[in-house]
């Protein structure tokens, strides 16, 4: 590239192949695109120019093409009075010029000229108005790493687990990275700060070791990088057991009663599969939207029935809408949830405006946004006799309690299941029969608390506390 006394006589004869294009304005910026606004070819590889500062009185005006088509590059006004450097440099591919000053301006007016070979002797005027700071960042090597790197883990949940972080480095900011399996994710912090960070959609009971990296802007990555943390998330607990006698309630999906024929409906953005906890089946549901449990037999009447139940245990899920359709969506909306227990929704029906009860076509959830665990999901009538008299009226009896290797239990009624459970909702043993009394052995179960639910044949159900000694 020739001297700029030289290119100032070029540019006088090229004046007619001359455009422009006013940039002024740009109040902070460390590199722009910059194209030829009527040449196609050369907008579509355009070039980019780069203004960066490097050091208190200089910068350096830099211009690199996207192929391999040479670019000339003049400076023909700096409207600073800086010195302007007389040869162009090449580094790494981009055409630089540098500016000094005697003493740092405060903000600088450039006049650039710039032109292609493919450009045919047409040269483009940018002129950019740039402030004289660290914006554009100081051009010095950046080698040092970041310090005092610690990690360590905070709160853990059934989907999340939390992450401490924190270093220090000259830059005033790191950049983690936390890598478990094939995935990473990544996050910013300040420098000596604290940083809280929470890796959510985790598969619950699950064990997952992570590597976390600091690094600074530059790349500099701390030397005891990475750190190992090892987190198993925990156990999403057995959904509650419905207190609604049987004969009381509709039941669109429970494993405590027997359910009417429905199809599950994607209204939009759900992924389904079924969940089992501790022995019995739950929906595990990630949703954008909405979905509906639409009954085979439509519709159904459930004037009868004063609530719709449901329990859902939200893993990333904040609220939601809860409701039916009977021809239109009725629901209640904002329906607040608290993340990682079971949250039992008892919707009142009155509270559908407009609802036509005897002509219910679906169950219907909307506005969702995030994953959970769906049981229990019925119609009932809270007009009934209290599940508390259930055992009283079936003479329901677990004895002797407490008691060391057997328990007897026995009814008025026909018994179909019975169903030991610990204190965490897990079942211990699961024995179905048809007769009126069992013997359990409990011989092979260890010492503490224990619930019993005995399920009859007519659908009543009662559970009572023992202890095995």
């Amino acid at each position: 590239m020739k001297k700029i006394t030289r290119k100032l006589v070029i540019l006088s004869i090229l004046l007619i192949g001359f455009h422009s294009i006013n940039a002024t304005g740009i109040s902070s910026y460390c590199q722009t695109v910059v194209k030829h606004f009527n040449i196609a070819a050369e907008n579509a590889s355009a070039i980019k120019l780069t203004i960066s500062k490097i050091d208190a009185t200089s910068m350096y005006v830099e211009i690199e093409s996207n192929d391999a088509d040479p670019v000339d590059l003049l400076i023909v006004n700096n409207g600073s009075g800086a010195t302007i450097s007389e040869a162009d440099v090449s580094v790494a591919g981009k055409i630089r010029r540098t500016l000094t000053w005697a003493t740092a301006p405060t903000n600088v007016s450039i006049e650039l000229l710039w032109s292609k070979v493919s450009m045919g002797g047409n040269w483009m005027l940018n002129t950019f108005s740039v402030p004289f700071d660290a914006t554009c960042g100081v051009v010095v090597a950046d080698t040092e790493v970041p310090t005092a790197f610690t990690a360590t883990k905070g709160a853990v949940t059934s989907s999340s687990v939390e992450f401490l972080l924190n270093a220090t480095d000259n830059s005033g900011s790191v950049s983690y990275a936390i890598t478990y399996g094939t995935t990473t994710v990544n996050t910013t912090g300040t420098s000596a700060t604290q940083k809280s960070y929470i890796v959510t959609g985790l598969t619950p009971a699950t064990e997952y070791t992570f590597a976390v990296t600091a690094k600074d802007a530059t790349g500099n990555v701390a030397t005891n990088s990475p750190i190992s943390i090892v987190a198993t998330t925990t156990v999403v607990p057995a959904s509650p057991t419905p207190t609604v006698l049987a004969t009381k309630a509709i039941s669109v999906f429970s494993g405590t009663y027997t359910n009417l024929p429905t199809v599950l409906q994607d209204w939009y953005g759900n992924t389904f599969s079924s969940a089992s906890l501790f022995g019995n089946e739950a929906l595990l549901n990630s949703s954008i939207c909405c979905f509906g449990y639409e009954f085979v037999a439509k519709p159904i009447d459930v004037r009868t029935m004063t609530k719709l139940h449901v329990d859902i245990y939200p893993l990333t899920l904040p609220s939601l809408s809860l409701g039916l359709t009977d021809g239109a969506d009725r629901m209640k909306n904002g329906i607040t949830l608290i993340a990682n227990q079971w949250n039992s929704i008892d919707l009142n029906l009155s509270e559908l405006t407009g609802a036509n009860l005897a002509t219910v076509n679906q169950v219907g959830f909307w506005n969702l946004n995030g994953s959970f665990y769906l049981d229990n999901l019925y119609f009932y009538t809270d007009a009934t006799t209290s599940i508390a008299n259930v055992s009283e009226i079936n003479a329901i009896n677990c004895f002797p309690n407490p008691t060391s290797d057997q328990l007897n239990v026995s009814a008025k009624s026909e018994i179909s299941q019975i169903i030991v459970r610990n204190l965490l909702g897990q079942n211990v043993k699961s024995i179905a029969i048809n007769s009126i009394e069992k013997t359990i052995d409990l011989s092979d179960v260890s010492k503490g608390n224990y619930f019993v639910t005995v399920k009859l044949a007519n659908g009543q159900i009662s559970t009572q506390k023992i202890v095995k000694q």
